[in-house]
C-alpha cells in the first residue's frame, strides 16, 4: 500500500509550527506548513481546503513534496527557471539616478529612450528603450 501520509516526528511538527507561525517568510511556506500540519490534527481534506481556501491538488503536491523529497522540499521553492536577470541591482540603480538627475541641455525632461542611449554610452552595454522603462517602473 502506498503511503499518502507524511509521518511527522515531533522534531518536524515542531518546525512546521514555527513555519506556519513566523511572519519573516514568504505566503507559500507558511501555507504548506499549515497543510502538512492539518491531517496530523485528523483533520480530511474538506475541512483543509475551505480554512486555507485552496484547491484539492495543492494539498496533494505538498504532501506529495513532502514524502519524496523530506521535510525541506515543501518549505522552501527550488529555484524558477528562465532567463537570468541581465542588469541587477546596481544596473537599476544607475538607470534610477540618471532619471532623477538634471536632464542635458536641450532636453526639458529625460525620456527613456535618452536615458537608455545615456546608460549605453557610460557602460558600454546595449539597452533597449523598454528595458529601461520596465526597470524604472518596478522602482519603489
Amino acid at each position: 500500500m502506498r503511503q499518502t501520509e507524511p509521518q511527522l516526528t515531533g522534531e518536524d511538527r515542531g518546525k512546521l509550527q514555527r513555519t506556519a507561525r513566523s511572519g519573516a517568510i514568504d505566503f507559500m511556506a507558511a501555507l504548506r506548513s499549515q497543510i502538512l500540519l492539518a491531517p496530523d490534527k485528523k483533520a480530511s481534506e474538506d475541512p483543509i481546503i475551505a480554512a486555507l481556501q485552496i484547491s484539492r491538488p495543492v494539498i496533494g503536491s505538498a504532501r506529495r513534496a513532502c514524502l519524496t523529497d523530506g521535510l525541506q522540499m515543501p518549505i522552501s521553492d527550488n529555484p524558477q527557471s528562465g532567463q537570468p536577470v541581465k542588469y541587477g541591482g546596481g544596473g537599476k540603480a544607475k538607470w534610477a539616478a540618471l532619471a532623477c538627475s538634471i536632464p542635458p541641455d536641450g532636453f526639458s525632461r529625460r525620456t527613456a529612450r535618452l536615458l537608455a542611449e545615456e546608460f549605453c554610452q557610460l557602460t558600454e552595454k546595449q539597452v533597449s528603450r523598454d528595458a529601461v522603462r520596465l526597470a524604472l517602473k518596478k522602482q519603489p
